[in-house]
């Protein structure tokens, strides 16, 4: 279909004033497109409220890095602040803009908290800003900078993995989440080839841009299996079981669970994406019990429901890749690649949107 470039202007203005002109060239476009321009101007008029901290709160962690960003624009810093977009365990990240090119980025920096209980807080927040600079790639958010206890990213827009799941039910939303969870694999299978398993893998954790876009986020759980192949280690080795035991409860590995050192390696992740899958198809994820100990005390076990208990409709070809996935035994999981020519023959069936009647 030939796309008129008016519309598409509209959409990147500021006030969207040519909106109207471009509606009705495109009128079968017209309620899409004023959909799409209202939800950019939600954003932005949120984007650029000034951030105003409230009376008792923290900023530490914006002292810390006042020598690369001003409070606004009126400094001469590469960056100045324009809100804050959430806070993590590790980190706060604030919305910015870059003084020399306009654009706004997404800069994290430790949560205070942490910076100030231990130094090995500090080498895992710099250990993430490693590992996620090194990940060049598609669907792994770029970083731009990085310091001692800050990094900038490009700023992202959409909504997480999780919350799209959240969202009312249909067979596109489906068929978008398995289109979603095939780029999640591609960015896997990347990271797999430089000796770096992710080992954190939950909705939470996938961002889903507007037009599409898929990012794997949080790498700070990431380890190495083997050297990249240059022979450098892009992420450091699990070597003891307290290093084993780490991710979310929800859906991790019974090798996770049991903290078994040995079998570290990519089929972690593969079963975390089953266990995607199995949240995906049935609305909740494989140990959702009400504290994470209860979990990884399921996970040791692998004790979790079938999914056609929870999900009797669910596609068969779905349930049968999520159950391979989430096998006790590694070699039994399939590769990565396996997992994905599921998802791919499933979305490429002709039946497959009469099977994706909904999502719990």
């Amino acid at each position: 279909m030939e796309v008129d470039p008016t519309w598409l202007q509209s959409l990147a203005s500021e006030d969207g004033a040519d909106l109207p002109a471009s509606l009705s060239i495109r009128p079968a476009l017209a309620e899409r497109l004023l959909a799409m321009h209202q939800q950019r101007m939600r954003r932005r008029t949120v984007a650029i409220a000034p951030f105003v901290p409230a009376a008792g709160e923290d900023t530490t962690d914006l002292r810390r890095i006042a020598d690369v960003l001003d409070p606004d624009a009126a400094g001469t810093k590469p960056y100045y602040l324009l809100g804050r977009i959430g806070e993590g365990g590790m980190g706060i990240v604030h919305l910015a803009r870059q003084r020399s090119t306009g654009r706004e980025v997404a800069v994290k920096a430790m949560h205070p908290d942490r910076s100030q209980s231990s130094s090995a807080y500090l080498g895992a927040f710099r250990q993430e800003c490693r590992i996620t600079a090194s990940m060049e790639h598609p669907h792994v958010v770029p970083v731009y900078d990085a310091g001692a206890d800050f990094m900038v990213m490009k700023r992202l827009t959409g909504h997480s993995l999780e919350q799209r799941l959240r969202e009312p039910n249909g067979a596109q939303q489906l068929s978008g989440a398995v289109e979603a969870l095939l780029k999640v694999c591609d960015a896997l299978a990347y990271a797999h080839a430089r000796g770096v398993v992710h080992r954190d893998l939950k909705g939470d954790n996938i961002m889903i841009g507007d037009f599409g876009e898929v990012w794997v986020m949080d790498w700070g759980l990431a380890a190495g299996y083997q050297p990249a192949p240059d022979g450098t280690w892009l992420a450091p080795p699990i070597t003891d079981r307290n290093q084993m035991c780490a991710g979310t409860p929800m859906c991790v590995a019974p090798e996770v669970a049991i903290a078994d050192p040995n079998l570290f390696g990519p089929p972690i992740d593969v079963f975390m994406l089953g266990g995607l899958l199995y949240r995906i198809l049935c609305g909740r994820y494989p140990y959702d019990s009400p504290t994470g100990k209860e979990s990884m005390k399921k996970a040791a076990k692998r004790d979790f429901p079938s999914l056609l208990s929870r999900a009797p409709a669910a596609p068969f070809r779905l349930v049968q890749a999520a159950e391979r996935a989430m096998a006790w035994d590694q070699g039994d999981r399939g590769s990565l690649s396996a997992y994905a020519a599921d998802l791919r023959t499933w979305l490429h069936t002709s039946g497959a949107a009469a099977e994706a009647k909904t999502l719990v």
